[in-house]
């Protein structure tokens, strides 16, 4: 496990060297550093993962890791959620 420098973790996974990327090069951040990126409670990340059934690219010990693709449409879907709210109140 490798800390990158905007604090998410690297792990070696077969699935991103498969596709030729390097591990130690790729951002992956946790579901903590995600909440904190984008400015939300952590809960909030947690029930977009779990409700829209996101799954993590791998494990860093005990800590789910994402990749870009998944940051966006977390980023998405807690887009939609709050302007779903606006529009009932």
């Amino acid at each position: 496990m490798v800390q990158g420098p905007s604090g998410g973790f690297g792990v070696t996974d077969t699935k991103l060297e498969g596709a030729g990327v390097n591990a130690r090069q790729q951002r992956l951040p946790t579901v903590g550093t995600i909440a904190k990126e984008l400015g939300v409670p952590l809960h909030r990340v947690e029930y977009v993962i779990e409700s829209r059934n996101i799954e993590p690219l791998g494990m860093a010990g005990n800590a789910r890791v994402f990749d870009e693709a998944a940051v966006v449409r977390i980023r998405s879907e807690l887009a939609r959620i709050d302007q779903d709210k606006a529009g009932i109140l």
